[in-house]
Formats: C-alpha cells, sequence, structure tokens
C-alpha cells in the first residue's frame, strides 16, 4: 500500500502495523503515525510533533518519542492505540530510543541513561540503569527481562544489561553502527556497519559469535534478527539475508529507499486452504 516519506515501521501481533511518516522532506518535521489492518486498511491516524523512534507494546498499542514537546523544551514517551487515543507516559529532555520489555517500556537517553517505565498513563521511572556515553539504540531481551544497549559515538559500544538495568558486559562494536536487533528469544544480537560491509552477532553472555566482513553491501541502517538465529540488514537499495551460520541466503535489491524493517508474525491469506 502506498504510504509517502515513512520513517520507521512496527508489526502488530493481528498481522497489521504501526507506520511513523514524515509530513515534510526534512529533519524536524512533524509526522504522523498511521495504524494498518493486516488488510492493508488504515483504520487510524495521528498527527504529532516531530518524532525519533518508534515501539510497540505486547498489547498493541504503539510507543512513539516526540522531542521538543512542550514550552520546556522537553521529549515525550507517548502510548496511542488503535481507537486513536493517546497518552503521555513520560516527559523528560533527551529522550532518543524506546523498546517493550517483559516489565514495561525501556528508554534510551543522550545523558547515557536507561529508565524503566511502567506502560500507564502518568507513569514515572520505576528503574534506572546506566551505559558509558549516549544511548543509540536498545533491543529487548524478552526471556530474561534484560536488554542490548548500542551507545556512543556513532555506536561505538553494545552491552547488555540484566532485569535490573546492571550492566553485564561492553564490547566495541570497531564500526559505525545505528541499529542493534535481538533474536525473538534473546539469546543473540545482531549490527551491520553504516560505513563498511561489516555484521557481527552476540551472544547473551557476550561471546562474538560471529562475523561477516565480506558482504556484498555496506551503509546498513535496519537491522532484523530472525527467529532462526541468522539477521536482515537493509541499505538505501537492498537487502540482504544471512542464515545462523552467517551464510548468504537469498535477498532483495532494486529499492528506491528502504526507510526500516521489522518482523512480521505469520498470518494466513483468506485464499489459502486452512
Amino acid at each position: 500500500m502506498p504510504l509517502s516519506k515513512p520513517i520507521a515501521i512496527r508489526s502488530v501481533h493481528d498481522g497489521g502495523a504501526w507506520v511513523l511518516r514524515s509530513r515534510l522532506e526534512r529533519s524536524g518535521a512533524p509526522s504522523r503515525l498511521d495504524r494498518i489492518r493486516a488488510d492493508g486498511e488504515r483504520t487510524v491516524g495521528l498527527e504529532l510533533g516531530p518524532c525519533v523512534a518508534l515501539a510497540v507494546t505486547d498489547a498493541g498499542d504503539a510507543l512513539v518519542i516526540e522531542t521538543n514537546a512542550n514550552a520546556g523544551g522537553a521529549d515525550r514517551l507517548l502510548r496511542c492505540d488503535a481507537g486513536g487515543g493517546k497518552s503521555i507516559l513520560l516527559e523528560r529532555p533527551g529522550l532518543v530510543c524506546v523498546v517493550e520489555s517483559a516489565r514495561g517500556s525501556l528508554v534510551g537517553t543522550v545523558a547515557g541513561e536507561i529508565l524503566r517505565v511502567a506502560d500507564a498513563p502518568g507513569s514515572s521511572v520505576v528503574e534506572l540503569g546506566r551505559t558509558t556515553a549516549p544511548v543509540v539504540d536498545l533491543a529487548s531481551d524478552r526471556t530474561t527481562g534484560g536488554v542490548y544497549a548500542l551507545s556512543g559515538e556513532g555506536g561505538s559500544e553494545l552491552g547488555r544489561l540484566d532485569a535490573e538495568l546492571v550492566t553485564q558486559w561492553s564490547s566495541r562494536t570497531g564500526m559505525r553502527c545505528v541499529r542493534v536487533a535481538s533474536t525473538e528469544d534473546g539469546a543473540h544480537v545482531w549490527i551491520a556497519g553504516v560505513d563498511r560491509p561489516v555484521a557481527r552477532r552476540w551472544g547473551r553472555d557476550g561471546t562474538l559469535e560471529l562475523e561477516r566482513s565480506d558482504l556484498s553491501l555496506a551503509g546498513f541502517h535496519s537491522v532484523v534478527a530472525a527467529s532462526d538465529g541468522g539477521a536482515i540488514l537493509a541499505a538505501a537499495g537492498g537487502m540482504l539475508r544471512l542464515d545462523s551460520q552467517g551464510r548468504d541466503r537469498p535477498g532483495q535489491g532494486g529499492f528506491d529507499w528502504i526507510a526500516d524493517l521489522d518482523r512480521a508474525p505469520a498470518v494466513r491469506r483468506r485464499d489459502s486452504p486452512p
């Protein structure tokens, strides 16, 4: 289905998705958040200010970070539902990224904080962890309640915090990267280079399990970890697919620009047999 100027997409368990779009082709422009059903119909469209992050709760609501949302210049973490309602979960300067965890939303900040916030209106920070540098991106380990944190200038550090947001390990990434993606069970985590044809996978214990430094593309700005331990990496014009051993599998090229990727649940087609 046609949707102009997409920024981010997150799938929902019913086969639909939330899509965050920019109203103008420039940084800091107002945003629009659309809810799409599995059949492609748009059911909700919310007008928002400039936004920098999108996640989805277990209930299927969208979590969005809206920047400079009040007169004091603070950012807002919003929860938006399929009925078009929205509520403020947190107001705080320097919010960068958000991910849903087994115990509420986890938010990263430019001050190197990782905040756990309950998914209810008027929530306050219930737990606080820290990295050694500004947070770039987060990925949840849903099995254990932990979180993987990409931090530092250009995503120079990758680490893991446990369910109490205590750092367990940290490792240099050795490249510039902007996204971190964990497998569904949280046992593995992937990153890929923005300016180098490199992808790496770490295990939950901090072991570097796999490296590919000879990929046919570079410029990766989106990464999705596959359920088999592999990954799909997106650059501007194409996607690479790696299996659990890091071997090449059929990908896809020919795109004008891939804005974002996400895993989608398996949904049976209406015309397929039961």
